[in-house]
């Protein structure tokens, strides 16, 4: 499986970084065999691209069997 993963703003790295440890458990558990890119939205994305959200991660992100969106606070 594949997950594009967005990890937000504030808390969100930080709770995103704890849900892929667990579902880096579980894919070892049940050989899920998942796969994960990054993608920055958010603040990191607005220092580095002009904008919150790029289009091309919005269109990347239907390539994906998941998304895995931090919170945004």
């Amino acid at each position: 499986m594949r997950l594009l993963v967005l990890p937000g703003d504030g808390i969100g790295p930080e709770i995103t970084s704890a849900t892929m440890g667990v579902l880096d458990a579980a894919s070892d558990l049940y050989g899920l065999e998942l796969q994960a890119d990054y993608e920055d939205v958010g603040f990191a994305s607005l220092h580095k691209h002009g904008i919150t959200v790029r289009e091309e991660v919005l269109a990347r992100a239907y390539d994906y069997d998941c998304v895995v969106l931090g919170p945004q606070s």
